[in-house]
Parts: C-alpha cells; sequence; structure tokens
C-alpha cells in the first residue's frame, strides 16, 4: 500500500466503499461512518442502514444483520479491504474493527518518515490563499480583543499552510483614516502631547501605548469642541494629498506605532508577509482603475444614478439579494458624484484586487509596489507597500481570500462579496470568506478605542502578567534550572497560556475576559499539553535519544501476539487522525449567508485529548524497562512528533522540559 497519505480517512474511505457495494449505491448514497459512542462495538459505525429502512422496507436491525451475514462478513468480503479487520452488526448499525498489523506499520512509517510535515494529507491543491488579519488601528496598542483575531488569522494560516495551501498572510494598515487625523490633532494641540524618541521601551512607555493615550485625549477634545471638528477634518483632507508634508506625517506616525505594535505580535508568534498600507492604494490607481470596471459593468445591480441626492454617484442596488430586499436602504453607494471612493467603494476594490481582478482587466500588472522590510523570527519576509520602486511580488491574484473581522462586520462583508457577484465574478464570490468571531470583551462590556477601555488590558500587559505568573510556577517546580532556561520556558508557557485561551472557543462565542481564566494553567489550558509533550521527550532521552534507527513494523510483533492494549490502541488511533483534522479544517468550512466557520478550535479540543490518550497510555503502559520498550518507544515518539506539529499550528511552543 506504501505510505498512507490520510490513515483514518483511508480507513473511512474502506468502509463506505465496502458498503456502497453491499447496498448496490453510490458512494455519495452512503453516509459517513463516524465512531460509536462505545468503542466496544467497534472503531467504526455506520447509519446507513437507517436512512435506507424505508428503501428495504425493513428495520434498520434486519438490515444491519441480513447485510453483516450475506455481504459483509467472513475472510472472502474483507480481504480485499486492507484496513478492515472485521464487520459486525449491532442495534442497526454497521461497525469496523481496524486491521491493526498494517495501520500501525504504516502509520509509523508516515510519522517518522515526514517529521514535521506529518498532518499534511499530501499537496492536494496549490491553490492561493490571502488571509487578511489583524489589521488593527496605527493609533494605540494590540488589546486583547485584537490578540483574538491576530492568533485565528494566525493559526488558521498554519493550518491550511499544512494542508497544502499556499498562504499570504496580509495585514492593512488603514493609515488615512479618522484615528490618525484625530492623533495628529491632538499632537498638535493638547497639552503635554510629546512622545517618546524610540519604540523599544517598557509595555508602558511603548510608542503605540503613548499614542494610545493621546488618541484617547484628542477623542474627547474633539467630541467637545466644533473648532476642533473642523480642524479634524481638514487633516483628513490633506492626508489624502500624497504631496502634502500632513500626509508624510501620517505614515511616519503610523510606522512609527506598526514598529511597536510588530513587537507586541512578534511576542505573541504572529508574523505576515506583506503589510498593506491605505495610502498606497489610494495613490496607486488602484480605486481609479477599481471605479472604472465598475461603471463599465454597470447595469443590473451596479448603476449610475441620474437623480436624487445620489445623482451622479456610482451604487450598487442590493434590492435583489433575498438577505437585503427588506432593507430601508438597498442603495449602497461605491463612488460619490465627484468620483471619490466610499469605505465600501474601497472595501470592493481591495477585494477585486486581491483576486488579481483590476489587474487581468486592465492588463496593467499589480498597481502596487513594495518592498522588502525585515526578516522575522520565523524565517520569512516581511514585504511592505511602498509609494514607488521596481519590487513586484505576487501577492494579489489569489484563489481564496479570507477576512478575518468582527462578528458585527457581518452586513458590510456581506455587501463587497456580493458586490462581487454583481459584477458577474461568481467564482470570486464563492470564494470570498469572512471568517467572523466574537469580541474579547470586560465584564461591563467591550473595549473601546475612544473611550480608552482598553487601558490595564494591553496584549503587553497581558503577556507581563503570564510570563510573570508562569516564572514564579517555573521557579518553585524547577529550581535547579538555570535562570535563562526557568525564563524561556515561562516565556513559553505564559505566552502558549494567552494563545490558547483565545483559540480553544468556537469563534462566534463571546470571550467575558478575566485574569484568571485567561491565565489558567490547570486543566485544559497550555502548559498541560506543554507537559505532555516534555514528558515524551524526557521518556526518550532516558532510553538513551531517538535515533530514527527502530524497525518501523516492530509493532507487528504486538499485534501478532494480540498484546496491543486497549490504551495503545486508542493513543495510536487518536494520532492516526491528525491528518483528517488539519484538511478537514481547511478544505470544508462552513460557508452560510453572514460568515464562513473555520473550526480551528477542534485543534484545541484535539490536543487536549491526545494528551489525554498519552498520560493514560503512559500511566497503564510501563515503557522504560518493559519487554514491550521498543514498541513504546516508537508510540512515545510518534505522540511526541504529533503534539509537537499540533502545538506548531497553535502558534505555541513545544517545550522539551518542564
Amino acid at each position: 500500500m506504501g505510505c498512507l497519505k490520510d490513515p483514518w480517512k483511508s480507513f473511512r474511505d474502506e468502509a463506505t466503499i465496502m458498503l456502497a457495494k453491499a447496498f448496490n449505491e453510490n458512494q455519495e448514497g452512503i453516509p459517513e461512518p463516524a465512531e460509536p459512542p462505545v468503542r466496544d462495538f467497534g472503531d467504526l459505525s455506520s447509519p446507513a442502514c437507517f436512512s435506507l429502512a424505508g428503501r428495504f422496507r425493513k428495520s434498520p436491525v434486519q438490515i444491519a444483520s441480513e447485510t453483516v451475514e450475506s455481504h459483509l462478513s467472513g475472510g472472502a468480503a474483507v480481504k480485499e479491504y486492507a484496513l478492515i479487520e472485521s464487520v459486525s452488526a449491532e442495534k442497526g448499525y454497521i461497525n469496523f474493527r481496524i486491521s491493526w498489523k498494517p495501520y500501525a506499520s504504516l502509520l509509523v512509517e508516515k510519522i517518522l518518515t515526514e517529521g514535521d510535515s506529518f498532518g499534511s494529507s499530501g499537496p492536494v491543491t496549490l491553490k492561493r490563499v490571502i488571509i487578511e488579519s489583524p489589521s488593527v488601528n496605527p493609533n494605540k496598542p494590540w488589546h486583547i480583543g485584537h490578540a483574538r483575531n491576530a492568533v485565528l488569522g494566525d493559526s488558521l494560516s498554519r493550518t491550511m499552510t499544512m494542508a497544502g495551501f499556499l498562504i499570504t498572510r496580509m495585514d492593512y494598515i488603514d493609515d488615512l483614516g479618522i484615528q490618525v487625523a484625530k492623533t495628529i490633532w491632538g499632537i498638535d494641540n493638547l497639552k503635554n502631547a510629546e512622545l517618546p524618541a524610540t519604540t523599544t521601551a517598557t509595555s508602558h512607555k511603548k510608542f503605540d501605548h503613548s499614542i494610545g493615550e493621546l488618541y484617547v485625549r484628542a477623542e474627547q477634545a474633539i467630541s467637545e469642541s466644533e473648532e476642533a471638528q473642523e480642524e479634524m477634518r481638514k487633516i483628513m483632507q490633506a492626508m489624502e494629498d500624497s504631496s502634502s508634508e500632513l500626509s508624510k506625517r501620517a505614515r511616519d506616525l503610523s510606522e512609527r506605532v506598526l514598529e511597536a505594535q510588530s513587537m507586541t505580535a512578534k511576542r505573541l508568534q504572529v508574523f505576515h508577509d506583506i503589510r498593506v498600507w491605505e495610502s498606497n492604494i489610494v495613490h496607486s490607481g488602484m480605486l481609479a482603475k477599481a471605479m472604472q470596471m465598475i461603471t463599465t459593468r454597470t447595469g443590473g445591480a451596479v448603476r449610475k444614478e441620474v437623480e436624487g441626492d445620489k445623482a451622479g454617484c456610482l451604487v450598487l442596488d442590493v434590492s435583489g439579494f433575498e438577505e437585503f430586499k427588506n432593507l430601508k436602504d438597498t442603495e449602497k453607494v461605491l463612488a460619490r458624484s465627484d468620483g471619490t471612493a466610499t469605505y465600501t467603494g474601497k472595501d470592493i476594490a481591495f477585494q477585486l484586487w486581491k483576486f488579481g481582478l483590476l489587474d487581468s482587466e486592465g492588463g496593467e500588472g499589480d498597481s502596487m509596489n513594495y518592498g522588502e522590510l525585515e526578516k522575522q523570527d520565523d524565517g520569512t519576509i516581511l514585504y511592505t507597500t511602498i509609494s514607488s520602486g521596481k519590487l513586484q511580488k505576487p501577492f494579489a491574484a489569489a484563489d481564496i481570500v479570507i477576512n478575518v473581522v468582527g462578528a458585527e462586520q457581518a452586513h458590510p462583508q456581506r455587501i463587497v462579496f456580493l458586490s462581487l457577484k454583481a459584477l458577474g465574478f461568481e467564482k470570486q464570490f464563492e470564494n470570498s470568506h469572512h471568517m467572523a468571531y466574537e469580541h474579547v470583551q470586560l465584564p461591563e462590556g467591550r473595549f473601546s478605542g475612544r473611550k480608552g477601555t482598553w487601558l490595564g488590558y494591553t496584549l503587553d500587559e497581558v503577556l507581563d502578567e503570564a510570563c510573570q505568573r508562569a516564572l514564579a510556577l517555573v521557579k518553585e517546580k524547577s529550581p535547579a534550572l538555570s535562570a535563562e532556561e526557568q525564563n524561556a520556558i515561562a516565556d513559553a508557557v505564559g505566552i502558549g497560556s494567552v494563545r490558547y485561551h483565545l483559540l480553544k472557543f468556537d469563534a462566534d462565542k463571546k470571550i467575558t475576559f478575566s485574569w484568571d481564566d485567561a491565565l489558567s494553567f490547570d486543566g485544559n489550558a497550555a502548559p498541560y499539553l506543554q507537559y505532555s509533550h516534555a514528558r515524551a521527550c524526557r521518556i526518550l532521552e532516558k532510553a538513551g535519544g531517538w535515533d530514527g534507527k527502530f524497525d518501523v513494523n516492530v509493532l507487528e510483533k504486538l499485534v501478532e501476539e494480540d498484546k496491543l492494549t486497549r490504551w495503545e490502541k486508542d493513543l495510536l488511533l487518536h494520532i492516526s487522525k491528525f491528518p483528517s483534522l488539519v484538511s478537514g479544517i481547511a478544505e470544508h468550512p462552513k460557508k452560510q449567508a453572514w460568515g464562513t466557520k473555520f473550526s480551528v478550535n477542534s485543534i484545541c479540543d484535539y490536543a487536549y485529548e491526545l494528551a489525554t490518550s498519552f498520560s493514560q497510555f503512559y500511566t497503564n503502559c510501563r515503557v522504560i524497562g518493559s519487554e514491550e520498550e521498543k514498541e513504546r518507544l516508537i508510540m512515545v515518539k510518534c505522540f511526541q512528533q504529533t503534539m509537537k506539529n499540533a502545538l506548531h499550528i497553535l502558534g505555541i511552543k513545544a517545550i522539551e522540559r518542564m
């Protein structure tokens, strides 16, 4: 059979094919078998007999019993299916048991051969995917709410990369927005508005913290003064002019904030491939090209108004779409009568650019220019858009676009996607995804940049506190380690705990922030997973280290002698499901009208169950010094590699010693 691409899927597929032949059905007509609630019934259980009861005019129990007896039982029926040991009927279900001799050996061979790549089911796709996240405004530090967006986008990128997609991690910077204009007004008009000269001070003195505190003061002052509001509007207008001094100030200020924000992102192990600035979009001609395209495709849902208060405006009429037909105002302005784009128009233009549609229409190549910014800690290069230059990179022309945006933006995101459909880009409409998520909030409500409710809850402060708590625990548990080792472990544990807490919930569930919950090191938390990995490393170290010379077929001895315990089977089964989990998240998201669900949190569930399975294995199956030492060391190695790979997707460091 060679090395299985996906062990668990291969077993499921064999069961489905076997049933399809027995019932003379297409495979698509057979419900996918699943794990039974009680393992005694088998490793997989099919409910097909329940869906076929009407057709055969028999009870599911009778159908299952007769089908197994006449078609599926016996050596001849099972022989052509390498991974199926036996088939049985139980209460209307048809159950399948794994043939452990080939399954275990092929699984071990796959893990030991692929190593850090285990989890990929093979190069099944070369589709290009843009994932935009977290796109934080350049006027404040990241707070714990921004962190949820960042880690969701980052772990989805890691998952899809492992599944074989070509990922571009994109960060959008709104340096022409009202927040930047208000900040500039505050610098020029508020007392004690001196800014630090460097971005590298301690967390409460970092440049983004200073700017954020200034913004809160500016927001309050502007809201109380009509004169200040008019001055701020003039700043915004001047920022749109690429040759103005205020435009240059806005970019410089935003770059300094981004430099400070990126220090936080690096601590969180979040990295990007390209940083796209709104000023470069506006000044590149991209918007003009987009509006021209839309104008030439007028008619139907997109048209230019000729009368009324929207005369001369380019509008998208969404009344023809079922979910919007009852809106009070179904006409969304894309471009004003003077030709300038609205926020909706800008978002549509950006989405068109991401898919490469503007370049294919105009035939002029990518409108944007790029520069190399830095080499990042993960070994990749971070690029940035610039006003002029010769460097061209294929950042656009994606096959799939995923925008990680708060759930409250579902309506605007839907408008953007439907505009592609209205323009005739049906495929791009189908491949546009809004990964909607609910926010992290305080007991009294959401974080507010304007009101400054994020003060005291910046991500820098949360990470500092997490690492300090972890360090106290490490010093207590491992006093013999050097200070350098203790600090390294504490950082990995503390930061891992924060990431795991933000990832383990469904994205559509709100998280009410509390220090104790976010920084918990007990139970279903990152340290439990990290400890299980470290314990596996210690077992291998105690056995003399892993030299990779063990025979991958060594498990056949345990299988042939029927000595494979239920704890060993359970561990191997958990390990074998990892590639199916990864491909399922990446290739089969649940797309709904108001957002697409990518179940990244299921990686947390899987890793926790895997660690629990390993704990039960280790408790009940002696490794070092047992008669089965070689066989069980291979299982320990397979667990260690799989947990390492799962932790990588979660962006959590796999510690070798705790």
